[in-house]
């Protein structure tokens, strides 16, 4: 089963993180030009371009305003638990 995280960038979670972890996260922001603020989606903790880039989208093609970057990714969440939940009780396989 897959499984989606959405992750807030910040400098705060560079600094956080550990050595090894830091410099992957370095990797994605420069890679996918992820802003403060902003999210990119990790699937089964290796990035999932597709969702990241349709995420960058949404914004892009709105707003680059933080809270709305909040909300699209709180929307997207409810999506996949809802996918989840779909899957489990019908047998679906989502690819």
């Amino acid at each position: 089963m897959s499984t989606h995280r959405f992750i807030k960038f910040s400098i705060a979670l560079l600094q956080e993180a550990s050595a090894n972890r830091r410099t992957d996260l370095r990797d994605i922001v420069k890679q996918e030009n992820v802003q403060n603020g902003q999210y990119f989606v990790l699937r089964n903790g290796e990035i999932d371009e597709n969702l990241t880039t349709y995420f960058d989208y949404l914004v892009s093609a709105r707003t680059g305003k933080e809270k709305t970057w909040d909300s699209y990714a709180g929307q997207l969440r409810i999506f996949f638990r809802y996918l989840g939940k779909l899957r489990t009780s019908q047998g679906y396989v989502l690819h």
